[in-house]
């Protein structure tokens, strides 16, 4: 719900910035809104500021927007600027990421309670040519230096 359903400003002298306030209100008890102001018309991008433009609003509270006009030059205008309101979409399920990553076997970072310094490392590579694996040792080096 908006405090405004349209904004008559009047007489603005030339050169000044007239600002009003819009308090966006959720009335719903669970779901959280989202706002976005659409300031593509031309009118819109060249004299108008809305602060912020868009963003969410969560349940049973409001947000203040604060619209500023400012003309530098003697018009007369009457345009519309859209405001979308609509409930934020429920975020996607993380399962199917999840299911990727079961083949992959989890990285052996510990022994007997100690991370690893100088454990090696296999690493997997295929040639383009033959399309065989080889595979390769790398000695891991350890940040910390050891008294000899």
């Amino acid at each position: 719900m908006m405090s405004w359903e349209r904004l008559v400003l009047r007489d603005i002298p030339m050169g000044a910035a007239i600002q009003r306030l819009v308090v966006l209100t959720n009335t719903n008890k669970d779901d959280v809104m989202l706002f976005s102001f659409d300031l593509s018309g031309e009118l819109a991008a060249q004299f108008l500021t809305v602060t912020p433009a868009e963003g969410a609003i969560p349940p049973e509270t409001h947000v203040v927007v604060r619209v500023t006009v400012r003309c530098m030059t003697t018009s007369v205008f009457d345009f519309d600027v859209p405001c979308v309101i609509q409930p934020k979409p429920p975020p996607e399920e993380e399962n199917e990421d999840l299911a990727d990553d079961k083949d992959a076997a989890p990285p052996d970072t510990m022994a007997k309670g100690r991370p690893l310094t100088g454990a090696t490392s296999v690493t997997a590579a295929t040639t383009a040519a033959g399309g065989s694996k080889t595979a390769r040792r790398r000695k891991r080096q350890s940040v910390i230096e050891q008294p000899p």
